[in-house]
């Protein structure tokens, strides 16, 4: 019998995502680029992310300033970096799938740490 959890219990151990805040500060330290809670709403809008409501919307009368190509693409590194897209990949499958993508992962990072070493003593791979 296979098991799946109930209410995503699954992804309790997965990091939720960064602030606004956050993100905008990092993406300060690593490009010099100042981003407005705009700019993130909007690169979260167009990769399908969850938002909570806001309440301070306009009324769609006046100019609404578009993310640049530049900024755009630091926010999806800033979404990488923080882990967002995962999450939201995680959230769309099965517990099984989960499972096997986390067994995966270990296997990748030992064969890693395994390559470095092998590296280190000059070696080659039999893999």
């Amino acid at each position: 019998m296979d098991y799946e959890p109930k209410d995503n219990e699954y992804l309790k151990d997965v990091k939720q995502s960064a602030t606004y805040t956050e993100i905008k500060e990092w993406i300060m330290s690593e490009y010099g680029l100042k981003v407005s809670s705009l700019y993130v709403t909007q690169i979260k809008d167009k990769c399908g992310f969850d938002k909570r409501l806001n309440y301070n919307m306009g009324e769609n009368k006046s100019h609404v300033p578009k993310c640049s190509p530049e900024k755009e693409k630091a926010i999806m590194v800033a979404f990488k970096y923080f882990n967002n897209t995962l999450q939201v990949f995680y959230k769309k499958i099965s517990y099984r799938t989960f499972r096997c993508i986390i067994s995966l992962q270990q296997q990748l990072q030992r064969k890693m740490i395994l390559y470095d070493k092998l590296i280190i003593q000059q070696r080659k791979p039999d893999w």
